[in-house]
């Protein structure tokens, strides 16, 4: 874990040097802080996908999306039906991408495909998304 706060956490970067005539403005050290979305998500998603919590907890806390790729790491909860991990990944995310967007009703759809009826009435009911006729033909 403390390699991947190190990994997280600010990188100082040189400014400009002296020879390029250091303005006033511009600081010494720049303080920039590494991405936790980098590589679209997989970091998160292999977190999720090994049941991870800790390093779930502080990829979220650091800003990574759970919506990177498709919502693979939503998928990987859903498909283990573990639906306080889904409910801790949704609730990172901005709930107007999910309720009329498309990646909201692929993710209720692969929840009723793989039977997770509690997490399929979680998007319709808590999140507002509205399925589509195929999923409600799979609901049945």
């Amino acid at each position: 874990m403390a390699f991947l706060r190190y990994l997280l956490g600010p990188i100082e970067l040189p400014g400009p040097s002296p020879d390029q005539g250091l303005k006033s403005d511009q600081p010494l050290n720049l303080r920039e802080c590494g991405d936790p979305d980098s590589h679209r998500g997989y970091f998160l998603a292999r977190a999720v996908h090994l049941n991870h919590e800790p390093l779930v907890d502080l990829l979220l806390a650091h800003g990574a999306s759970p919506l990177e790729k498709d919502g693979v790491a939503v998928k990987f909860a859903i498909g283990r039906k573990d639906e306080r991990m889904v409910r801790k990944l949704i609730s990172k995310c901005h709930t107007s991408d999910l309720q009329f967007g498309s990646l909201g009703q692929e993710l209720l759809k692969y929840s009723v495909k793989v039977d997770a009826r509690d997490i399929a009435y979680f998007f319709i009911r808590e999140q507002r998304v509205a399925p589509n006729l195929e999923t409600l033909r799979l609901l049945r």
